[in-house]
């Protein structure tokens, strides 16, 4: 089965205290962004980024290495969120792996082992050695019953250390389905990627746990984790 690959980088990375874009920050003298779009093209003809902060100057480093790469830009005033970033995202091929740009350390392998599952959706998702603030994965008999974010969590939900990786594989019937579904009713007026797990439960969707590496998933939110 043949995959589109969007990677999220319109982030503004604020934590990186830095006037460099957070995915052109350098990891072993290569850019955050190159790091994951050359496993991404290794996988995949068809690549897309969504950019936003500073779009022309993280576009420039893309095409010069990846003149492939679809470049999308993100409305933030009107979709903000993860989920905004897709809206004007359209996949060629039958199903869509969605990665993130601040990924650098995820190995092609890894990720070839997320596309050989064959359910609608897919959620990689990790045993945290100390979860933090992590959204909290809830799975019941093999299938990913919810996604509970810190914040909403009860005490029995907090002491859950599976957690969300914020990588998805799904089918693109799927996703062109319930994208138009998810609203903004929280408090930050946010569009969220993960709302789509509550939208495939309600329609009797198998969405399939995949668990994977924290090192290797974990996104780089400061220069301390560079």
């Amino acid at each position: 089965m043949k995959t589109s690959i969007l990677i999220l980088a319109a982030g503004l990375g604020t934590r990186i205290k830095s006037q460099k874009p957070k995915v052109l920050q350098e990891l072993c003298q290569k850019s955050m962004i190159l790091h994951i779009l050359k496993k991404a093209f290794a996988l995949s003809d068809d690549v897309s980024v969504v950019l936003s902060h500073q779009k022309e100057r993280v576009e420039k480093e893309i095409l010069e290495y990846f003149p492939k790469t679809q470049i999308l830009e993100q409305d933030l005033q009107n979709y903000p969120g993860t989920a905004g970033a897709l809206s004007g995202f359209e996949p060629k091929n039958e199903r869509v792996l969605i990665l993130c740009g601040d990924m650098p350390l995820v190995e092609q392998t890894s990720l070839e082992a997320l596309l050989s599952n064959n359910a609608k959706l897919n959620l990689a998702v990790f045993k945290a050695r100390d979860p933090k603030s992590y959204g909290r994965v809830v799975i019941k008999n093999d299938s990913v019953e919810k996604i509970v974010e810190f914040k909403d969590a009860n005490t029995q939900e907090k002491e859950i250390n599976t957690c969300n990786a914020g990588v998805y594989v799904i089918d693109s019937r799927l996703l062109k389905e319930l994208l138009p579904l998810i609203d903004n009713n929280n408090a930050a007026k946010e569009y969220y990627l993960t709302d789509i797990v509550k939208l495939a439960k309600e329609k009797d969707v198998m969405i399939k746990a995949v668990f994977v590496d924290e090192d290797e998933f974990m996104g780089i939110n400061d220069k301390f984790e560079l």
